[in-house]
């Protein structure tokens, strides 16, 4: 890509490496192009030739163009521009040519592509040696073709289109060398096949108008309609007239042998110059402003009125295509594709007047007119030309730096190294050291409101006023003496910009300004101040800050900016190092409290700047009553006339165009699915605007990977490696060509699928697997431990049978031998002895324990062979401690009574007992109760009362001094795996509960008609070691 400028001059490169580094390079820049550029020249700074109106921009093979022969040109509407060459199809999205591959199954794949239109649908139609293809509106954001369809005219004759067109009402016709052809939705119909169709228009009356092998033809939809003679009317044979145009106001214009001719209802007429307008003209066109296109064996015209004049001289066009920002696109016969766009930015160099290429400082005058401080002089400029003042003239210091005018109309113009001179009624009055200044450079002029100046040098500030002279140094408050920049706001305060700070005037000495921390390494550079008083500082080595209640807060880091001019609709323009830019005022109030982008506007080099660098002399930018925006470059003066730039932006085409993934290239369709496992993701953005691509912006962000947005502008790719698994959103964000970010829209959709441990069901079913696992688990503990548990209580039984047979074998036997013989000893002493009734008592008491004893024997066998009542046991228990007693006693049943293992209907039988005698002897209860719950899950016994309650220290302690009742229950519920929970409250009585699991209670392991895994849920487990 070539891009044609008519720039020319030095382009140094200032690297900020302090500020004392920074302008010692501009100093020697300045020095030498002082020395190397002669003096100024008074010339007429003549209008720019028509060529300089435009900015041309070749592209050829070396830019990825298949084949510098273009015939055909068109845009659909996804943005892209179609290019059909010699040797294919291209698409370009303002970047990067992509070569199309239109290899349709059963046909001929196309070599030359010679004509492109495309249809009412969005469809494209591609006109080629090998007949039509037409590629759907759904194809054309995607290299791969895979759904165009092709199309032969004729049979037996050649597939070779020469023209396609669209007609009005939508209607795609083909010229061939074989006849006329029309599409009726399914195929091309023959409408005439006996002439050579090369061009197709239409006129206003809807007729077709047809160039031919043998002349000019109209067809009207029924007849073709002959024009004879109408050669001879041009001096040219009837198949020499090779185009035809009508435009809107009924003038017909021809394309002849001998040149282009308009013939209107008062005959043809001559256009200007003869030459041109009489070169062989082969084409017509018309662009979106109505203005008329002529192509010719000398260049391409373009008509204005009677005249015509060429932005591109010796340019052979094949194929022409105006776009929507006025910008024209030409194929050319071997010179590749040419891009011309309207210049916005008009230079002005030496060539045109000025004593140097090299702009430091510009100031309007009160008098309209513009003074240029250049390096090599100072020029003035009235509307027509640039005057310079030199030496002779009486400014012994050329390398003006600094420009400033008072109220009186005089003039200030700061030098480097010949201090401050005073231009006034055509004299130079030059202050410097000798008279007391504080430098004899100077970087900044400011007038304050009471007509004094403030002037900033590498030595401190110099005040003058009333020709008085006053210098501020470190004494006085500076924080350093070099001062880089000086400026009064509205409100009356100084405030200057040192190597070391900012710093203000109060009570005429110098205090520093505090700066947030983000500014550490932040130097301000000059002030900037808005008409709504926000004064701003520019800074280095890039940003701009903002000086809010006393304190510098930066605003932006990316914007390289030095100064400023405002329009008066409050669009602030900025010089810098990267352009010139266009940013309204409220997004600096926006840039404190939102993380959105900023939008502004970049003009460059694309726009016809020499340079993007501006000179770093003050003012750099100043904007003219008339709307014109000038702006001092190191290549030249720059003027924008800012009346003439677009109020609306034009949005930018965004979707993908290229997918792949690991290496490999997909299909773009409607979004990706990945496999599962880890892949390099590569998707392609275009964000499309050919007028001017270097203008956009551009962001991306996916859905539920990015946290934030992602710059995309140099790059157009958003890469990923290791997408998490999950459908992802693409969202997309561009500038439009005025720099404004649209809303962000989704472009593409990224599904990654997950592994298997990873997906949704695996992750379920092994959670299910888990808890089934668990419970199987659970379940056979609880098995074991129950099977434990009964092992241990029949290992009792047999422990109690054994010591109940012992007992009654051996024990009780002896004991009952030794009352028989003591009975039999009682037998032989007297009736009357005392000691006889004392052993009479005695034996009486023996067989009141014997028999004890042998009831204990009875119950200790018993528990070991028979299953007793737990409920009648209770409630007789109950019934007979309620006799001689005005307590009530009920006791409530609920469940099937199931039988207990004889062990646990003991214990449990011994606990309800206690708890029973406890309340009736101790509680003072009104009412007593006893409920025995059989559930299928465990046994739950409750005894509760409505007396006194437990004292709480009882409670607390487990038990009352001297008394066992309580620990004695908790032991034994703890001995067959039960769980002994008691409450109370004084005054409010007390309630026992005991529970144990049915497993270990009831004597059967399920009820009857009860499944066996319900009938253990729900199972507590029993301390084993407690059983």
């Amino acid at each position: 890509m070539r891009i044609h400028d008519d720039g020319a001059g030095i382009d140094p490169r200032v690297h900020k490496e302090g500020c004392r580094s920074f302008f010692r390079q501009w100093i020697l820049f300045v020095v030498v192009l002082c020395l190397s550029v002669p003096g100024a020249l008074g010339a007429s700074a003549a209008d720019s030739s028509t060529s300089t109106q435009y900015i041309r921009t070749d592209f050829t093979v070396d830019d990825g163009l298949p084949d510098n022969t273009v015939n055909a040109i068109t845009q659909t509407a996804n943005g892209l521009l179609w290019v059909g060459t010699d040797s294919g199809l291209a698409s370009f999205d303002g970047r990067t040519f992509t070569p199309v591959r239109l290899r349709i199954p059963g046909a001929l794949p196309p070599s030359i592509i010679s004509s492109l239109v495309e249809g009412p649908d969005g469809d494209l139609w591609v006109g080629s040696d090998a007949g039509i293809i037409r590629i759907p509106k759904q194809d054309l954001n995607d290299p791969n073709v895979t759904n165009a369809t092709a199309f032969r005219l004729g049979e037996h004759q050649s597939d070779e289109v020469e023209v396609l067109y669209r007609a009005r009402d939508g209607a795609i016709w083909a010229g061939t060398s074989h006849g006329l052809y029309r599409f009726d939705g399914n195929r091309f119909l023959s409408v005439n096949s006996s002439i050579y169709v090369g061009r197709i228009r239409q006129a206003l009356n809807g007729r077709l108008m047809l160039n031919t092998g043998s002349g000019f033809l109209e067809y009207d939809g029924r007849r073709f309609i002959n024009h004879p003679g109408l050669g001879a009317q041009f001096g040219v044979h009837d198949d020499q007239i090779f185009d035809a145009y009508q435009a809107a106001d009924g003038t017909v214009w021809y394309c002849t042998e001998k040149g282009v001719r308009p013939l209107a209802g008062q005959g043809s007429r001559s256009l200007d110059p003869y030459e041109p307008a009489h070169a062989s003209a082969y084409r017509i066109y018309s662009d979106p402003d109505g203005a008329l296109w002529v192509s010719t064996n000398v260049g391409i015209y373009r008509i204005t009125g009677n005249h015509m004049w060429t932005p591109v001289p010796n340019l052979h066009a094949r194929g022409f295509y105006a776009g929507q920002d006025r910008e024209l696109w030409i194929g050319t016969n071997g010179s590749g594709l040419v891009h011309l766009r309207p210049r916005a930015v008009q230079m002005f160099t030496k060539t045109d007047g000025l004593p140097s290429d090299i702009a430091m400082a510009i100031l309007p005058a009160r008098d309209g007119r513009l003074w240029v401080g250049e390096n090599c002089g100072l020029a003035v400029f009235d509307g027509d030309h640039f005057r310079t003042f030199d030496e002779k003239d009486g400014l012994t210091n050329t390398c003006v730096w600094s420009l400033a005018e008072d109220r009186k109309h005089t003039l200030w113009i700061g030098t480097y190294g010949g201090g401050l001179f005073q231009y006034k009624n055509g004299v130079f009055t030059q202050y410097t050291i000798e008279q007391g200044f504080a430098s004899r450079i100077v970087f900044q002029i400011t007038v304050a409101r009471d007509d004094s100046l403030w002037v900033a040098t590498p030595n401190g500030v110099s005040h003058i006023q009333d020709g008085r002279i006053r210098n501020y140094t470190t004494t006085e408050g500076l924080s350093s003496p070099r001062v880089l920049a000086i400026h009064q706001d509205r409100a009356g305060t100084i405030w200057v910009a040192t190597q070391a700070g900012v710093d203000r005037l109060a009570s005429d000495r110098f205090m520093p300004v505090t700066a947030t921390p983000a500014l550490d390494e932040v130097l301000a550079r000059h002030f900037v101040e808005d008409t709504r008083g926000n004064l701003y500082t520019t800074d280095m080595p890039g940003g701009i800050s903002q000086i809010r209640n006393g304190q510098l807060t930066p605003l932006d880091s990316t914007l390289a900016l030095i100064n400023m001019a405002e329009s008066p609709d409050h669009m602030l323009w900025f010089s810098g190092r990267n352009g010139v830019i266009r940013i309204a005022e409220r997004e600096f109030a926006r840039a404190g409290s939102s993380n959105a982008p900023l939008d502004y506007e970049v003009f460059n080099r694309a726009d016809g700047l020499n340079t993007t660098e501006a000179s770093v002399g003050t003012p750099n930018i100043a904007l003219t009553p008339d709307g014109k925006l000038w702006i001092a470059t190191v290549k030249g003066l720059a003027m924008i006339d800012t009346s003439r730039l677009p109020l609306t932006g034009r949005q930018p085409k965004i979707f993908v165009d290229g997918v792949s993934s690991d290496g490999r290239t997909y299909l773009v369709g409607d979004g990706l699915l990945l496999r599962p496992g880890m892949h390099h993701v590569e998707l392609h953005l275009a964000a499309i605007n050919l007028s001017n691509p270097q203008k956009i912006r551009l962001q991306y962000r996916m859905e539920g990977v990015d946290s934030d947005w992602l710059d995309g502008t140099s790059s157009r790719a958003a890469i990923y490696t290791n997408i998490p698994a999950g459908t992802h959103r693409l969202q997309v964000r561009a500038t439009d060509s005025l720099g404004h970010w649209n809303a962000p829209e989704v472009v593409y959709q990224v599904t990654q699928q997950p592994r298997l441990y990873a997906k949704p069901l695996f992750q379920a079913s092994t959670a299910v697997v888990a808890v089934l696992l668990l419970v199987l688990a659970y379940l056979i503990r609880v098995q074991y431990v129950v099977r434990q548990a009964r092992i241990m209580i029949e290992q009792r039984q047999v422990e109690r049978g054994a010591v109940a047979r012992d007992l009654h074998d051996t024990f009780l036997q002896s004991v009952q031998g030794l009352i028989l013989r003591f009975h039999t000893a009682t037998k032989q002493l007297p009736q009357n002895q005392p000691a006889r009734r004392m052993f009479e008592e005695a034996l009486k008491q023996s067989d009141a324990v014997m028999t004890e004893g042998r009831e204990l024997l009875v119950n200790l066998h018993a528990t070991t062979s028979k299953e007793n009542d737990l409920p009648t046991a209770l409630v007789n228990y109950g019934e007979e401690m309620q006799k001689g007693g005005s307590r009530a006693f009920k006791a409530a049943v609920n469940g099937s009574i199931r039988p207990l293992h004889p062990i646990i209907f003991e214990e449990l039988s011994r606990i309800g007992k206690e708890a029973l005698a406890n309340a009736f002897r101790h509680s003072m209860a009104r009412s007593i109760e006893a409920e025995l719950n059989y559930e299928p899950s465990q046994l739950r016994i409750r005894i509760r009362d409505d007396g006194a309650g437990i004292d709480p220290n009882v409670l607390k302690q487990g038990c009352r001094d001297g008394h066992m009742g309580l620990p004695s229950m908790r032991e034994r519920a703890k001995n067959i795996g039960a769980q002994l929970d008691l409450w109370s409250r004084t005054g409010m009585g007390t309630e026992v509960e005991l529970r144990i699991s049915a497993n270990l209670a009831y004597a059967s392991d399920r009820p009857a008609g009860l499944p066996r895994l319900w009938q253990r849920r729900g199972r507590s487990k029993p301390d084993c070691d407690d059983v």
